[in-house]
């Protein structure tokens, strides 16, 4: 399990200030939460299910220069759980990224478990949660884009609209806005449970 840090933003008085602060954030590419604090004492904030949870798990290995280091130890440690072969080169990376994370959120079976994009991609059609094209995207899909054959060839974790977190992108894990979608095959809608 990754270890989180918590960074405070700012402290309200009002929850629609609150609100507004946090959908900023959100704009700009990052996740929050608000927790609600009762004479000083912060409340236990809800339970992380969902699309937020697989985005938590993901989070701490943005803009890490040891992301990829981190993402081998952690990917053979599932490994070991799932029985499927290890890894120790820097070979293509997205989709495992991808599947540890939906691993440690227990949500493995929604995607599938895939090695390459198009394994992801063939796993979300036989379930029903995959639409091609571009449109229509929204937090918690997983894109997978293709090559100038149409062939898949990776795949990222959409924080909605034209932003993603793209595993193995300039060696490690970074936040990409991307101007054009021509490259997006289609997306993965993974049925997350609900949250609340």
């Amino acid at each position: 399990m990754a270890i989180l840090y918590k960074v405070q933003v700012g402290a309200f008085a009002e929850k629609a200030n609150a609100e507004k602060r946090l959908a900023e954030l959100r704009e700009k590419g990052f996740y929050g939460v608000i927790i609600e604090v009762d004479d000083g004492k912060e409340k236990k904030p809800e339970k992380v299910i969902g699309a937020r949870k697989v985005y938590e798990l993901m989070a701490p290995y943005i803009d890490k220069k040891t992301a990829h280091d981190d993402f081998v130890k952690e990917y053979n440690k599932m490994m070991d759980v799932v029985h499927h072969s290890k890894i120790t080169t820097k070979n293509a990376w997205c989709t495992m990224f991808i599947n540890l994370n939906f691993w440690k959120a227990g949500y493995l079976d929604l995607i599938g478990y895939g090695k390459r994009a198009e394994i992801l991609m063939e796993h979300a059609q036989k379930k029903g949660t995959w639409k091609s094209g571009s449109d229509d995207i929204k937090f918690g899909d997983v894109i997978i884009c293709q090559n100038s054959k149409g062939v898949p060839n990776h795949s990222e974790f959409a924080l909605g609209g034209n932003k993603f977190i793209s595993g193995n992108m300039a060696g490690g894990v970074h936040i990409r806005t991307r101007n054009s979608l021509k490259t997006v095959k289609g997306r993965i809608r993974p049925k997350y449970p609900k949250e609340g």
